[in-house]
């Protein structure tokens, strides 16, 4: 391999880590673009199998649409299982892996994710996804995702 300049090896690093290497077919990538977006990770057996999974993820709808119910803050809501089975457990045993499948909730703001984590809805949706049957893990992370489009002639 080519040796790259000093400041691009971290990122380098970072970004060939397992954790990022990995895919999630997602029902729409329209959350990312909202000003502050939610992940929900829900981590299950490698060998989970079709049917689980397609109760998993109703499961998990409607966990989620129960909890933010008709939040202005909210701007879009997507699904998705993580393509491959062998993703890294984060905060699970160093060679823990498993199935995963992912909620991201686009929200307009960081305050506005604030204040609806505050409540009892939120408390309600987690504790509810951490009963789901056969979650292996939990876990959950926000980020704030740009955009960079070029116009095509």
């Amino acid at each position: 391999m080519r040796s790259l300049p000093s400041p691009v090896k971290p990122l380098y690093d970072i970004m060939t880590h397992g954790e990022f290497t990995k895919h999630v077919a997602l029902t729409s990538s329209s959350p990312l673009l909202s000003p502050m977006t939610e992940l929900i990770l829900v981590y299950l057996p490698s060998d989970i199998s079709p049917d689980k999974k397609t109760v998993t993820a109703t499961q998990l709808q409607q966990f989620v649409y129960n909890g933010i119910g008709e939040s202005f803050d909210v701007e879009s809501v997507s699904y998705g299982w993580g393509v491959e089975n062998d993703f890294p457990v984060k905060g699970g045993d160093a060679e823990q892996k498993g199935s995963i499948l992912m909620a991201l909730i686009g929200w307009s703001g960081v305050d506005a994710h604030k204040k609806f984590r505050e409540t009892e809805a939120s408390r309600d949706v987690l504790d509810s996804i951490g009963g789901m049957e056969g979650m292996v893990k939990l876990a959950t992370l926000c980020v704030r995702c740009r955009s960079l489009e070029s116009k095509v002639e």
